[in-house]
Protein backbone atom coordinates (compact mmCIF):
# COMPACT_ATOMS: atom_id res chain seq x y z
CA UNK A 1 0.00 0.00 0.00
CA UNK A 2 2.92 2.42 0.97
CA UNK A 3 4.55 2.01 -2.87
CA UNK A 4 1.23 3.10 -4.14
CA UNK A 5 0.46 5.42 -2.34
CA UNK A 6 3.90 6.73 -3.38
CA UNK A 7 3.06 7.13 -6.80
CA UNK A 8 -0.58 7.98 -6.83
CA UNK A 9 0.29 10.67 -8.79
CA UNK A 10 0.85 8.72 -11.66
CA UNK A 11 -3.09 8.09 -11.37
CA UNK A 12 -3.20 12.42 -11.89
CA UNK A 13 -0.61 12.39 -14.62
CA UNK A 14 -2.69 9.91 -16.49
CA UNK A 15 -5.32 12.02 -16.36
CA UNK A 16 -3.90 14.84 -18.07
CA UNK A 17 -2.81 12.02 -20.93
CA UNK A 18 -5.94 11.66 -21.61
CA UNK A 19 -6.95 14.84 -22.16
CA UNK A 20 -4.07 15.33 -24.41
CA UNK A 21 -4.70 11.99 -26.38
CA UNK A 22 -8.46 13.19 -27.11
CA UNK A 23 -7.42 16.82 -28.50
CA UNK A 24 -4.94 14.65 -30.36
CA UNK A 25 -7.30 12.75 -31.80
CA UNK A 26 -9.78 15.37 -32.39
CA UNK A 27 -7.56 17.57 -34.36
CA UNK A 28 -6.19 14.45 -36.40
CA UNK A 29 -9.92 12.81 -36.98
CA UNK A 30 -10.68 14.87 -40.19
CA UNK A 31 -8.31 12.39 -41.80
CA UNK A 32 -8.82 8.80 -42.39
CA UNK A 33 -5.24 8.27 -41.64
CA UNK A 34 -3.80 9.34 -37.93
CA UNK A 35 -1.57 8.02 -35.37
CA UNK A 36 -3.36 6.20 -32.80
CA UNK A 37 -2.71 6.71 -28.74
CA UNK A 38 -4.00 4.61 -26.22
CA UNK A 39 -3.26 5.36 -22.48
CA UNK A 40 -2.79 2.39 -19.79
CA UNK A 41 -3.38 2.32 -16.29
CA UNK A 42 0.21 2.49 -15.58
CA UNK A 43 0.80 5.68 -17.38
CA UNK A 44 2.53 4.43 -19.81
CA UNK A 45 0.76 4.89 -23.92
CA UNK A 46 0.49 2.65 -26.30
CA UNK A 47 1.53 3.84 -29.79
CA UNK A 48 0.26 3.75 -33.74
CA UNK A 49 1.91 5.11 -35.99
CA UNK A 50 -0.32 6.51 -39.26
CA UNK A 51 -0.33 4.48 -42.53
CA UNK A 52 2.56 4.77 -45.04
CA UNK A 53 1.09 4.71 -48.36
CA UNK A 54 3.83 3.65 -51.18
CA UNK A 55 5.68 3.59 -53.09
CA UNK A 56 7.74 6.47 -53.44
CA UNK A 57 6.84 8.58 -56.62
CA UNK A 58 10.45 9.16 -55.96
CA UNK A 59 13.01 10.71 -53.96
CA UNK A 60 12.35 13.72 -51.83
CA UNK A 61 15.00 16.00 -50.81
CA UNK A 62 14.48 17.62 -47.07
CA UNK A 63 16.13 19.50 -44.23
CA UNK A 64 15.28 18.71 -41.33
CA UNK A 65 16.16 21.58 -38.71
CA UNK A 66 17.24 21.57 -35.10
CA UNK A 67 17.39 24.27 -32.45
CA UNK A 68 20.10 22.35 -30.76
CA UNK A 69 21.60 18.68 -30.70
CA UNK A 70 22.88 18.61 -26.84
CA UNK A 71 21.35 15.32 -25.65
CA UNK A 72 20.31 12.24 -26.64
CA UNK A 73 16.65 12.54 -27.14
CA UNK A 74 18.11 15.57 -30.03
CA UNK A 75 20.73 12.90 -31.29
CA UNK A 76 18.51 10.28 -31.44
CA UNK A 77 16.05 12.20 -33.33
CA UNK A 78 18.28 13.49 -35.77
CA UNK A 79 18.92 10.19 -36.65
CA UNK A 80 16.00 8.55 -36.49
CA UNK A 81 14.76 11.04 -39.27
CA UNK A 82 17.24 10.43 -41.26
CA UNK A 83 17.25 6.58 -40.97
CA UNK A 84 13.81 6.39 -41.28
CA UNK A 85 13.19 9.09 -43.76
CA UNK A 86 15.80 7.12 -46.22
CA UNK A 87 13.81 3.96 -46.48
CA UNK A 88 9.79 6.48 -46.78
CA UNK A 89 10.78 8.60 -50.16
CA UNK A 90 13.07 11.16 -47.96
CA UNK A 91 16.79 11.91 -48.92
CA UNK A 92 17.28 14.00 -45.26
CA UNK A 93 19.86 16.94 -44.59
CA UNK A 94 20.34 17.35 -41.04
CA UNK A 95 20.53 20.73 -39.42
CA UNK A 96 21.90 22.10 -36.05
CA UNK A 97 21.19 25.48 -34.78
CA UNK A 98 23.86 24.43 -31.89
CA UNK A 99 21.28 26.18 -29.18
CA UNK A 100 18.45 28.13 -28.76
CA UNK A 101 19.91 30.94 -28.23
CA UNK A 102 21.52 30.52 -31.70
CA UNK A 103 18.59 32.21 -34.20
CA UNK A 104 20.68 34.11 -36.47
CA UNK A 105 22.51 30.58 -37.00
CA UNK A 106 19.36 28.77 -38.04
CA UNK A 107 18.23 31.63 -40.11
CA UNK A 108 21.48 31.63 -41.86
CA UNK A 109 20.54 27.68 -42.41
CA UNK A 110 17.18 28.06 -43.44
CA UNK A 111 17.94 30.92 -45.62
CA UNK A 112 20.80 28.67 -47.55
CA UNK A 113 18.29 25.60 -47.68
CA UNK A 114 15.80 27.70 -49.26
CA UNK A 115 18.35 29.06 -51.88
CA UNK A 116 18.68 25.25 -52.66
CA UNK A 117 14.73 24.24 -53.24
CA UNK A 118 14.06 21.54 -51.52
CA UNK A 119 11.35 19.70 -51.80
CA UNK A 120 10.47 19.98 -47.49
CA UNK A 121 11.59 21.50 -44.66
CA UNK A 122 10.76 19.88 -41.34
CA UNK A 123 11.46 22.73 -38.79
CA UNK A 124 11.96 22.21 -34.99
CA UNK A 125 12.52 26.21 -33.92
CA UNK A 126 14.65 28.49 -32.12
CA UNK A 127 12.63 30.89 -32.05
CA UNK A 128 8.98 30.50 -33.32
CA UNK A 129 8.59 34.24 -34.17
CA UNK A 130 11.82 35.15 -35.75
CA UNK A 131 11.99 32.27 -38.68
CA UNK A 132 8.15 33.38 -39.63
CA UNK A 133 9.09 35.10 -41.92
CA UNK A 134 11.77 32.46 -43.62
CA UNK A 135 8.96 29.66 -43.55
CA UNK A 136 6.64 32.24 -45.29
CA UNK A 137 9.73 32.68 -48.17
CA UNK A 138 9.97 29.15 -48.32
CA UNK A 139 6.22 28.24 -49.03
CA UNK A 140 6.11 30.69 -51.54
CA UNK A 141 8.22 29.12 -53.29
CA UNK A 142 6.55 25.89 -53.13
CA UNK A 143 8.51 24.14 -50.53
CA UNK A 144 6.83 21.99 -47.77
CA UNK A 145 7.47 23.11 -44.08
CA UNK A 146 6.25 20.72 -41.23
CA UNK A 147 6.44 22.52 -37.87
CA UNK A 148 8.47 20.13 -35.29
CA UNK A 149 8.72 19.80 -32.24
CA UNK A 150 8.76 23.54 -30.98
CA UNK A 151 6.32 24.90 -34.61
CA UNK A 152 7.09 28.40 -35.66
CA UNK A 153 3.96 31.34 -35.47
CA UNK A 154 3.68 30.85 -39.16
CA UNK A 155 1.52 28.91 -41.42
CA UNK A 156 2.93 25.78 -42.27
CA UNK A 157 2.03 22.41 -44.29
CA UNK A 158 1.60 19.95 -41.29
CA UNK A 159 2.42 20.11 -37.83
CA UNK A 160 4.15 17.36 -35.71
CA UNK A 161 4.99 17.88 -31.82
CA UNK A 162 3.84 17.82 -28.32
CA UNK A 163 2.42 20.20 -26.15
CA UNK A 164 5.14 21.51 -23.65
CA UNK A 165 2.14 23.91 -21.81
CA UNK A 166 0.77 20.51 -20.55
CA UNK A 167 4.36 18.88 -19.88
CA UNK A 168 5.21 22.01 -17.41
CA UNK A 169 1.69 21.50 -15.47
CA UNK A 170 2.27 17.61 -15.03
CA UNK A 171 5.26 18.24 -13.90
CA UNK A 172 4.16 21.06 -11.09
CA UNK A 173 1.15 18.46 -10.28
CA UNK A 174 3.90 15.82 -9.41
CA UNK A 175 5.58 17.95 -7.45
CA UNK A 176 2.88 19.58 -5.45
CA UNK A 177 1.55 16.12 -4.70
CA UNK A 178 4.39 14.60 -3.68
CA UNK A 179 5.15 17.36 -0.87
CA UNK A 180 2.07 17.35 0.17
CA UNK A 181 0.63 20.47 -1.94
CA UNK A 182 2.96 22.86 0.64
CA UNK A 183 6.31 23.65 0.53
CA UNK A 184 9.05 25.50 -1.96
CA UNK A 185 10.15 24.36 -5.17
CA UNK A 186 12.74 25.53 -7.29
CA UNK A 187 12.31 25.22 -11.14
CA UNK A 188 15.42 25.27 -13.14
CA UNK A 189 14.16 25.41 -16.94
CA UNK A 190 16.98 25.19 -20.08
CA UNK A 191 17.07 26.68 -23.27
CA UNK A 192 16.57 30.61 -22.08
CA UNK A 193 14.51 32.32 -24.32
CA UNK A 194 13.66 29.53 -26.28
CA UNK A 195 9.89 28.26 -26.79
CA UNK A 196 10.42 24.88 -25.10
CA UNK A 197 11.77 26.44 -22.27
CA UNK A 198 8.89 29.20 -22.00
CA UNK A 199 6.06 26.84 -22.67
CA UNK A 200 7.11 24.25 -20.05
CA UNK A 201 7.21 27.91 -17.93
CA UNK A 202 4.03 29.18 -18.44
CA UNK A 203 2.38 25.12 -18.84
CA UNK A 204 4.35 25.38 -14.93
CA UNK A 205 3.13 28.43 -13.71
CA UNK A 206 -0.86 28.25 -14.76
CA UNK A 207 -0.93 24.81 -12.80
CA UNK A 208 0.76 26.28 -9.79
CA UNK A 209 -2.32 28.50 -9.11
CA UNK A 210 -4.20 25.57 -8.05
CA UNK A 211 -1.82 25.27 -4.95
CA UNK A 212 -1.32 28.27 -3.39
CA UNK A 213 0.76 26.90 -0.94
CA UNK A 214 3.31 25.63 -2.66
CA UNK A 215 6.06 27.97 -3.08
CA UNK A 216 8.10 28.00 -6.95
CA UNK A 217 11.31 30.13 -7.70
CA UNK A 218 12.24 29.72 -11.03
CA UNK A 219 16.00 29.87 -12.56
CA UNK A 220 16.73 29.68 -16.33
CA UNK A 221 19.68 29.05 -17.97
CA UNK A 222 20.95 28.63 -21.77
CA UNK A 223 21.46 25.17 -22.51
CA UNK A 224 20.51 22.07 -20.34
CA UNK A 225 24.09 20.93 -18.45
CA UNK A 226 23.27 18.86 -15.06
CA UNK A 227 26.93 20.96 -13.82
CA UNK A 228 25.07 24.31 -13.96
CA UNK A 229 21.77 22.62 -12.61
CA UNK A 230 23.84 21.12 -9.65
CA UNK A 231 24.91 24.65 -8.71
CA UNK A 232 22.06 26.26 -8.66
CA UNK A 233 20.64 23.98 -6.69
CA UNK A 234 23.59 23.66 -3.96
CA UNK A 235 23.41 27.56 -3.56
CA UNK A 236 19.34 27.07 -3.51
CA UNK A 237 20.17 24.87 -0.59
CA UNK A 238 22.29 26.74 1.33
CA UNK A 239 20.11 30.04 0.94
CA UNK A 240 16.77 27.85 1.91
CA UNK A 241 17.32 24.69 4.02
CA UNK A 242 13.54 24.23 3.41
CA UNK A 243 13.24 23.51 0.00
CA UNK A 244 10.86 20.57 -0.71
CA UNK A 245 11.29 19.98 -4.55
CA UNK A 246 13.47 20.91 -7.49
CA UNK A 247 12.05 20.73 -11.22
CA UNK A 248 14.16 20.39 -14.19
CA UNK A 249 13.31 20.72 -18.57
CA UNK A 250 14.97 17.59 -18.90
CA UNK A 251 16.25 14.26 -17.17
CA UNK A 252 20.14 14.81 -17.56
CA UNK A 253 19.31 18.17 -15.45
CA UNK A 254 17.30 16.62 -13.23
CA UNK A 255 20.86 14.39 -12.73
CA UNK A 256 22.76 17.36 -11.75
CA UNK A 257 19.69 18.25 -9.24
CA UNK A 258 20.15 14.84 -7.52
CA UNK A 259 23.72 15.24 -6.78
CA UNK A 260 23.40 18.34 -5.20
CA UNK A 261 20.12 16.77 -2.93
CA UNK A 262 22.55 13.56 -2.00
CA UNK A 263 25.43 15.77 -1.11
CA UNK A 264 23.95 18.11 1.21
CA UNK A 265 22.26 14.69 2.75
CA UNK A 266 18.53 15.50 1.68
CA UNK A 267 17.97 12.77 -0.36
CA UNK A 268 14.23 11.60 0.62
CA UNK A 269 13.65 14.98 1.84
CA UNK A 270 13.38 16.86 -1.63
CA UNK A 271 12.55 15.44 -4.67
CA UNK A 272 13.10 15.66 -8.35
CA UNK A 273 10.72 15.88 -11.31
CA UNK A 274 11.52 16.13 -14.82
CA UNK A 275 10.72 16.36 -18.71
CA UNK A 276 12.36 14.22 -21.54
CA UNK A 277 14.88 11.00 -20.87
CA UNK A 278 18.32 12.52 -22.26
CA UNK A 279 20.41 9.94 -21.62
CA UNK A 280 20.80 6.10 -20.69
CA UNK A 281 22.17 7.33 -16.94
CA UNK A 282 18.41 8.71 -16.45
CA UNK A 283 16.57 5.56 -16.72
CA UNK A 284 18.62 4.09 -13.64
CA UNK A 285 17.78 7.62 -12.33
CA UNK A 286 13.93 6.59 -12.55
CA UNK A 287 14.52 2.91 -11.03
CA UNK A 288 16.05 4.09 -8.17
CA UNK A 289 14.34 7.07 -7.09
CA UNK A 290 16.99 9.91 -7.99
CA UNK A 291 14.15 11.25 -10.33
CA UNK A 292 10.85 10.59 -8.58
CA UNK A 293 8.41 11.14 -11.59
CA UNK A 294 9.33 11.93 -15.80
CA UNK A 295 7.20 12.78 -18.37
CA UNK A 296 8.44 11.01 -21.54
CA UNK A 297 8.51 12.59 -25.14
CA UNK A 298 9.17 9.69 -27.04
CA UNK A 299 12.14 10.63 -30.18
CA UNK A 300 11.78 7.77 -32.41
CA UNK A 301 7.78 8.03 -32.45
CA UNK A 302 8.29 11.43 -33.47
CA UNK A 303 10.96 10.90 -36.13
CA UNK A 304 8.96 8.02 -37.45
CA UNK A 305 5.66 10.20 -38.01
CA UNK A 306 7.18 13.45 -38.86
CA UNK A 307 8.77 11.08 -41.71
CA UNK A 308 5.69 9.23 -42.25
CA UNK A 309 3.40 12.90 -42.46
CA UNK A 310 5.59 14.26 -45.05
CA UNK A 311 6.26 11.23 -47.50
CA UNK A 312 2.63 11.32 -47.66
CA UNK A 313 2.07 15.00 -48.17
CA UNK A 314 4.67 14.56 -51.03
CA UNK A 315 3.69 11.74 -52.28
CA UNK A 316 -0.64 12.96 -52.70
CA UNK A 317 -1.32 10.57 -50.04
CA UNK A 318 -3.83 11.20 -46.86
CA UNK A 319 -1.72 12.66 -43.68
CA UNK A 320 -3.28 14.15 -40.24
CA UNK A 321 -2.19 17.83 -40.52
CA UNK A 322 -1.68 18.34 -36.96
CA UNK A 323 -0.70 15.47 -34.83
CA UNK A 324 0.02 16.12 -30.70
CA UNK A 325 1.42 13.27 -29.19
CA UNK A 326 1.13 13.17 -25.76
CA UNK A 327 3.95 11.99 -23.24
CA UNK A 328 4.29 8.87 -21.25
CA UNK A 329 4.51 8.70 -16.83
CA UNK A 330 7.73 7.53 -16.12
CA UNK A 331 7.92 6.21 -12.18
CA UNK A 332 9.84 3.83 -11.11
CA UNK A 333 7.16 1.59 -10.53
CA UNK A 334 6.46 1.25 -14.03
CA UNK A 335 10.09 2.46 -16.10
CA UNK A 336 10.78 -1.41 -16.49
CA UNK A 337 7.52 -2.21 -18.24
CA UNK A 338 8.31 -4.80 -21.10
CA UNK A 339 8.40 -2.14 -24.22
CA UNK A 340 7.97 0.94 -22.11
CA UNK A 341 11.03 2.71 -23.88
CA UNK A 342 10.90 1.37 -27.10
CA UNK A 343 9.60 4.68 -28.48
CA UNK A 344 12.01 6.60 -26.26
CA UNK A 345 14.76 6.99 -27.77
CA UNK A 346 17.42 4.79 -30.37
CA UNK A 347 18.16 1.72 -29.19
CA UNK A 348 22.25 2.82 -29.27
CA UNK A 349 21.29 5.52 -26.92
CA UNK A 350 19.53 2.77 -24.58
CA UNK A 351 22.67 0.69 -24.08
Amino acid sequence: MKQRSKWSLVGIAAVAVVVLITASLAVAGATANSPVFKKLPNGLVNYKLSKFYGPCKRQYTVYEFQAHRADAWAQSTAKEVKAYGASHCLKVINQDAGGYQFVSKQLDQLEAAIARKPDAIILWTTDPTAVAGAVDKARAKGIKVIAFTVPPKAKTDALVSGDWHIDGGLMVNAIAKKIGKKGDVLAIWGGAGGAYQTDLAAGANKAAKAFPNVHITTQTIPDFDPAKVQTLVENELTRNPDLKGVITSIAVMAGGAADAIEAAGKKGKVFTVSGLIGSKENIQDIKTGRIGFMVGVPSVFYSREVVIVLANLLNGKPYPKKTIIPGQVFTAANISTPGALKWELRPEFLK
